[in-house]
């Protein structure tokens, strides 16, 4: 079944009853060689058993504030991207 390409994303997010949140999980990360910036993908239900990816999302946000600084403190910032790579949004938080 082919899906239509939707310009705006918040619109499926309106029409679907669920979204899911997937981290990227980097081997790197996992094997505790090197901690790297986290990625997420943001799925929706289209229909049952159906899950349609809508967003991908990078953190930039330093090595160690991620380790050392509590997560109230940290700043915090994340590109929301649509799937064609084109920025959707940001989400800044500035270090307190």
């Amino acid at each position: 079944m082919f899906i239509t390409p939707i310009t705006n994303p918040l619109e499926i997010l309106n029409i679907s009853s669920q979204a899911y949140i997937y981290q990227d999980l980097s081997i790197l990360e996992t094997l505790g060689v090197c901690d790297v910036p986290n990625k997420f993908n943001v799925a929706v239900n289209l229909k049952i058993g159906q899950k349609s990816m809508i967003f991908k999302c990078i953190e930039n946000s330093g090595c160690c504030e991620r380790n050392c600084c509590p997560s109230s403190q940290t700043s915090f910032k994340m590109e929301v991207n649509k799937l064609d790579n084109n920025k959707f949004a940001i989400l800044d938080k500035p270090f307190s």
